[in-house]
């Protein structure tokens, strides 16, 4: 039978300890690989994931410094099809001013 008594058993101090460990463990690795200074896909789909989290909170500077420098980038060959929308779209949702000619105007191979 589950009662208040069995309840409280069940979540020990130590257990606590270890996953507030474990989640600052984790966004330490979030915080550094934003911080990586190479743009790369992965930065973007990172920054998508946390915000579709609803983790962007916790990352707001971090996130703000990484599209500050992915905008003042200069290249503008893009990977993927997907890689240019995503940029377009982090780069708009976050208040740059981005032309939708740079989405159309990339190099990009469209494959059936």
């Amino acid at each position: 039978m589950w009662n208040d008594d069995l309840l409280q058993s069940l979540s020990s101090e130590q257990q606590v300890e270890v996953y507030e460990d474990r989640a600052k463990k984790l966004e330490e690795r979030v915080r550094s690989t934003m911080n990586d200074e190479k743009r790369s896909v992965e930065t973007l789909e990172l920054i998508d994931d946390v915000q579709r989290l609803d983790l962007g909170y916790r990352f707001k500077g971090e996130i703000r410094e990484a599209l500050e420098r992915i905008a003042a980038l200069k290249d503008e060959s893009k990977e993927s099809l997907h890689s240019t929308a995503l940029n377009f779209r982090l780069l708009r949702q976050h208040g740059f001013q981005i032309s939708q000619g740079t989405l159309l105007g990339s190099e990009l191979e469209l494959k059936p």
